[in-house]
């Protein structure tokens, strides 16, 4: 019977221990994110660059600031310089994945869901993403990005906008000095005229 409290202690010290392991490891593992299923959002960008360039598409760029607008025919090469912003956007993604969470929103009226990157730095250009999937395909139907920038005391927030084979869209706002906000938008179209 003397032995019996010792027993007792001893017990609950080793429980005590064996719960604290525990704890230690779920709080590690659920600080890791596991970024290897995140959207390869550069190679479809990258898709896309081919869709466009192993095509005779007309490719037209509408350019607008405030209210004013110009429409004209750009070749294959400016098509690529507009697109680089996003192949830019894209390629920081695939480099800092670990540092954005990811939502997934699925909705039934459309058959599709929405994948969601948050950026968790604060100091990232590129804050969220948005990628529009097809339910049954994966496909990306539309993508948004939310991108800010800042060149010497003027701030640009970006809007970009990507249609699955059809067009992209940026628009940005700005103010320099204390003037008005400027607002401009360029969108590059290369559907067919059907397909719109």
């Amino acid at each position: 019977m003397k032995c019996f409290p010792y027993y007792l202690l001893l017990t609950a010290i080793l429980i005590l221990f064996s719960c604290k392991e525990e704890n230690a490891t779920t709080s590690k593992v659920s600080a890791q994110k596991d970024t290897t299923s995140y959207y390869p959002l550069l190679s479809f960008i990258e898709e896309q660059k081919n869709y466009v360039d192993l095509r005779d598409f007309r490719i037209t760029r509408i350019l607008k600031q405030n209210n004013l607008s110009k429409q004209d025919i750009i070749s294959k090469e400016t098509f690529l310089s507009e697109l680089a912003i996003f192949l830019k956007i894209a390629t920081d993604f695939e480099k800092q994945k670990k540092d954005y969470t990811e939502t997934i929103f699925q909705d039934l009226g459309t058959d599709s869901y929405t994948l969601t990157y948050q950026s968790t730095n604060p100091s990232f250009t590129t804050q969220r993403i948005d990628i529009l999937l097809r339910s049954q395909t994966n496909t990306v139907k539309q993508l948004f990005i939310r991108h800010f920038d800042q060149r010497g005391d003027t701030n640009f927030i970006k809007q970009l906008s990507f249609w699955a084979d059809k067009k992209m869209e940026i628009a940005t706002e700005y103010t320099v000095g204390s003037n008005k906000p400027v607002r401009e938008s360029k969108r590059v179209e290369w559907a067919k005229a059907t397909d719109k």
